[in-house]
């Protein structure tokens, strides 16, 4: 169920261009699941940590700590971005898009002039 959205894509020293990205968005359930990934993942770690000597006691409260966090940061995000392309507002060149960009809006950086951008709702 993606949806090409009509974007303003602008960084700091330029006027706005319009972009077209395809947009999925994300259900609570797939938010949920995402999230409660993260942090299952990070507790998973926590545990063989137990053994290290002295690293331990670093290790396992980081781990224990971080995995709530990077669930909370998982189940904010609403919409995965699904395009592989779009237009730098600056160098004017088509640049790549990391596959399983999240967030709205969403941040983005040009692989040819390193500008960094947002694309926000026009």
């Amino acid at each position: 169920m993606n949806q090409p959205v009509t974007l303003q894509i602008r960084d700091s020293a330029r006027p706005p261009t319009t972009a077209e990205l395809t947009l999925e968005p994300l259900s609570a359930r797939q938010r949920l699941t995402r999230a409660l990934t993260r942090v299952g993942v990070c507790w998973a770690v926590a545990v063989p940590c137990v053994l290290v000597p002295l690293l331990h006691f670093v290790l396992v409260p980081g781990l224990v700590l971080l995995g709530p966090l990077l669930g909370a940061l998982a189940f904010r995000a609403t919409v995965v971005v699904t395009s592989e392309r779009v237009k730098c507002p600056k160098c004017e060149q088509d640049t790549p898009i990391e596959p399983g960009t999240t967030g709205w809006p969403v941040g983005l950086r040009c692989a040819h002039c390193s500008t960094t951008f947002r694309a926000t709702a026009s």
